[in-house]
């Protein structure tokens, strides 16, 4: 048989690292395969991926359509449940859950 594969053109992508996140250590997002140059907003959940949650920040995707955040992980966030998720004018990435640690 024959297999016949259209539209695998990358789709935006989250990247939390590291997973499970840690408490009062560095956590790093990353979305991949965006719009190039276009605002990309990263919002966390604390109650599962409904709703828009709370807005983390916004980065500019660069020309590789990548954008980035690094920051610290606070101590009481330890054995709290998240969901991260970023979005895009032109769409939305996939969701990451975690327990924090």
């Amino acid at each position: 048989g024959s297999a016949y594969l259209f539209n695998v053109a990358p789709f935006y992508h989250l990247m939390v690292h590291p997973l499970p996140l840690q408490s009062a250590d560095d956590g790093k997002f990353e979305v991949r395969y965006g719009a190039p140059g276009s605002p990309t907003a990263l919002f966390y959940h604390w109650v599962g991926p409904t709703g828009f949650g709370r807005l983390i920040g916004i980065q500019f995707a660069d020309p590789e359509g990548m954008a980035q955040w690094e920051f610290r992980i606070p101590a009481e966030q330890a054995g709290v449940d998240l969901w991260f998720q970023a979005i895009q004018p032109e769409g939305v990435t996939n969701v990451i859950a975690t327990e924090v640690r």
